[in-house]
């Protein structure tokens, strides 16, 4: 049986995302930026 996720639904990433990737991924542009900048120096 097959349940339904409400992936809209914050809680659910609570529940389910429990090494906090979510944040990881809202971070990565930022850290892609620092490394570009590291790199050019």
């Amino acid at each position: 049986m097959i349940n339904n996720i409400n992936l809209d639904d914050p809680q659910v990433y609570k529940q389910y995302d429990l090494e906090g990737m979510l944040i990881h991924l809202h971070e990565m542009p930022q850290l892609c930026q620092q490394a570009w900048q590291m790199a050019m120096k």
